[in-house]
């Protein structure tokens, strides 16, 4: 018979009779637990964090690196188990909930700053060629395969390059709203002086008016202007028609003026 808790063994060398065993003795001369053999845990060497890894050893567990930056700063990984920022860069205003992408005081929930003149300083979209950027000051473009093909900004809206464009303020008779060639050419297009009115405008000047229920007509009806100056040159392939003090006039490609009515 043993008494209870005795473990009976020998862990002196050689052969010799059985002894009991202590548990310093029985720990000696088990196995210890590794990757590859079932046996004893190791001592954790301290603490209440540490953790047994497969490996049969113990450690703390990893740190998560301190902040960087000041408040408001977004963390991402440097790369060596810690954390960096950027916060001029990459900012989140946490007081007003906004995000600031290239700039460091939002100004908006959403705020890019990326600077301006291309695609790359704005927000692209899918494959990277095509999305939306400040040109310039107040000046949004959008761009398409690489190209820009649209702008607005605080005067004028429409296709880049010589495509139409409609203008932000208040037309006139001689102040087109819309305009075929857009930027190059902004004093050509159609405007309006008045309700019921469209004006045909070409270098600025009101050529022809279109006007409904005017001067006491049932419907619509044309209005020219007297030129202050008739032209002087024979027209190509075709002719002019003009009002000169208001007698109605036509210059054919021969040189030929005719009246047509009177003032």
């Amino acid at each position: 018979e043993i008494a209870q808790n005795i473990i009976k063994g020998r862990t002196a060398s050689g052969t010799g009779d059985v002894e009991d065993l202590t548990g310093t003795q029985v720990t000696s001369i088990l196995d210890a637990f590794t990757s590859g053999l079932k046996g004893l845990v190791p001592a954790s060497g301290g603490g209440t964090t540490n953790y047994l890894r497969a490996d049969g050893t113990f450690a703390a567990p990893p740190s998560g690196g301190s902040s960087s930056g000041a408040t408001g700063s977004i963390q991402f990984s440097d790369g060596a188990s810690g954390f960096s920022s950027d916060g001029a860069n990459l900012f989140w205003d946490d007081t007003n909930n906004r995000l600031g992408i290239g700039i460091a005081v939002p100004l908006a929930a959403l705020h890019i700053d990326g600077g301006i003149g291309s695609l790359a300083n704005g927000i692209a979209f899918g494959d990277g060629d095509t999305g939306i950027y400040e040109d310039y000051t107040n000046s949004l473009t959008i761009s398409i395969a690489g190209v820009a093909r649209w702008f607005t900004n605080l005067t004028y809206m429409g296709f880049s390059g010589q495509g139409g464009a409609f203008y932000a303020g208040t037309p006139s008779n001689v102040i087109p709203s819309i305009i075929p060639r857009g930027s190059f050419d902004t004093n050509t297009g159609i405007g309006s002086a008045a309700l019921d009115q469209l004006s045909l405008i070409a270098g600025g000047v009101e050529g022809a008016r279109i006007e409904g229920g005017n001067s006491g007509t049932v419907g619509a009806h044309i209005f020219i202007p007297n030129l202050t100056t008739a032209p002087t040159l024979n027209p190509t392939g075709g002719g002019y028609l003009f009002t000169e003090a208001g007698a109605l006039r036509y210059r054919g490609s021969g040189g030929t003026v005719t009246t047509i009515a009177t003032a």
